[in-house]
């Protein structure tokens, strides 16, 4: 399997909220999160349990570190 790297630096630029904006990135634990792994044709398949409730994460299976997935995520959702 491949594996890449990457480095992100958080800009933010919200004019007068920059400085509270960094303060809530500082402040978040540095605590992993499972997300969906970007190569997996499956992620977003439905899966439902025995009682028929739909099962949203059970394809996320990559853990990262919250603190650098939130920054790159809300970056992603201003640009799309």
């Amino acid at each position: 399997m491949k594996t890449r790297m990457r480095r992100f630096k958080t800009q933010i630029d919200l004019q007068i909220y920059t400085r509270f904006a960094q303060e809530v990135i500082a402040a978040i634990e540095t605590y992993t999160i499972n997300v969906f792994r970007p190569d997996d044709e499956h992620a977003l398949d439905f899966v439902q349990d025995e009682d028929g409730a739909l099962l949203v994460d059970v394809h996320a299976t990559l853990p990262v570190n919250l603190r650098e997935w939130l920054p790159v995520t809300c970056q992603l959702i201003v640009h799309s």
